[in-house]
């Protein structure tokens, strides 16, 4: 799960590495820094959506995650 959020979150590799057509979503938040204004509603509605996934993922995986987490450390 933290990999998954480290590797969803990232800004620093796909923004030197990709192209102005392949970005991913939080390097396309940043293009909505320009220099007339920001655009807070974009940013706003793009981070739901990158929000989205790993929410949805964790609402239906969640018990296991803990159970993983929590089974290792019960003795017995």
């Amino acid at each position: 799960m933290f990999t998954f959020v480290f590797s969803w979150n990232n800004v620093l590799f796909p923004l030197v590495l990709s192209k102005q057509s392949t970005t991913t979503l939080p390097v396309g938040t940043i293009s909505f820094f320009a220099s007339t204004g920001v655009y807070w509603g974009h940013i706003a509605a793009t981070a739901v959506v990158a929000m989205l996934p790993p929410m949805i993922i964790f609402l239906l995986l969640g018990r296991y995650v803990v159970r993983g987490l929590t089974f290792g450390a019960v003795k017995g």
